[in-house]
């Protein structure tokens, strides 16, 4: 549109790290600064910078170089800039100038306008995760196949680095790996950094062992911005690119059903908004888990009684002590799964 109005060869530049949605990795388009130096001059003084070079004569001519570059700012944030070159002149006229001026500014708005949609229909995305995750666990009484669908989708969400769902038994000393996402190379813009990612990242974790063990026994979320600068963050060899991380407690009241573990590869990855999103759906699991270990314990509460009515079947059916012990015992392994089962 640019060229078709003012006469010239036209080049853009734009800050992507402005545009950039939260969390969210893809590849770069432009540069981190501009090339041009029209463009940084622009950009450097704020305002519209031109210039003309004289070149070799040719015959009884002398080619002429021109350019006019000017910045795209909003309220004092520089979102990019326009230039124009025009590589055997003429000067720009003054009215040439106000048009690229006004041009500018309307690319502006409409930068501006896009990022402002973008933004709500990430944000929109993030709020369906909540109501996804409800839906998606509502049903689910296995812990772990809840802990793996519920940290894929977070992850698939947020494009984080590594997510993973933690749980603690009451009177446990130490946390319980139940899953963990990552992202692969297929669901990446972009090949990762330091070799191949592995699809699970387990961890064992003591209570009050590093971030994630502090956040278990205090019941807190613990935030940082820069795991270089705390010491109670663990470095994980499986986990090189680390930069930020947030760690969630699971609760039911005061109780602490585990924890869910959030790290990103980027430092301050964590918007207020994320956090909001995040404390949303640790409720949500925290619930999730809780119903699942209360089906747990009926389910095993109900197979507790129903192996009782066996072995009392047995002995009204078995009067020899030994064959009675072997039934016993291998009701009580097929219905506990239990290695090992001795009766003496």
């Amino acid at each position: 549109m640019t060229s078709r109005l003012v006469n010239g060869d036209v080049d853009l530049w734009l800050d992507e790290k402005v545009f950039h949605l939260p969390t969210l990795e893809t590849e770069n388009v432009f540069p981190e600064q501009p090339e041009l130096k029209g463009m940084q001059r622009a950009l450097k003084a704020g305002q519209v910078r031109t210039r003309q070079r004289r070149g070799k004569s040719t015959g009884n001519r002398i080619s002429r170089e021109t350019w006019a570059a000017v910045p795209m700012i909003e309220h004092g944030l520089a979102l990019g800039a326009i230039q124009i070159t025009r590589k055997k002149g003429p000067e720009f006229k003054q009215a040439e100038l106000d048009l690229l001026e006004r041009l500018a500014g309307a690319v502006v708005v409409s930068l501006i306008a896009s990022h402002r949609v973008a933004v709500e229909r990430f944000r929109l995305n993030q709020l369906n995760l909540v109501r996804e995750v409800s839906a998606q666990i509502a049903n689910v009484l296995n812990v772990n196949e809840l802990a793996s669908r519920v940290t894929e989708l977070i992850q698939q969400t947020f494009h984080y680095y590594y997510v993973a769902l933690f749980t603690l038994q009451d009177g446990s000393s130490s946390l319980r790996f139940r899953s963990s996402a990552v992202p692969t190379a297929s669901r990446k813009a972009r090949a990762p950094r330091k070799g191949k990612r592995k699809t699970v990242v387990t961890m064992e974790v003591e209570l009050g062992q590093g971030l994630v063990g502090q956040a278990a026994a205090e019941g807190e979320r613990i935030l940082v911005n820069d795991v270089r600068q705390d010491p109670r963050y663990r470095f994980i060899d499986n986990l090189p690119e680390t930069c930020s991380e947030v760690v969630l407690p699971l609760k039911m009241g005061e109780r602490v059903l585990g924890v869910l573990d959030i790290q990103s590869d980027q430092p301050n990855a964590f918007h207020p908004n994320d956090l909001l999103i995040l404390s949303a759906l640790a409720d949500t699991i925290a619930r999730a888990v809780e119903g699942a270990r209360l089906y747990s314990d009926l389910r095993r509460r109900a197979d507790q009684l129903a192996l009782i009515a066996e072995v009392s079947k047995s002995v009204s059916s078995s009067l020899e002590l030994k064959t009675l012990m072997n039934n016993v015992a291998a009701l009580t392994h097929d219905r506990f799964g239990y290695l090992y089962v001795h009766l003496f």
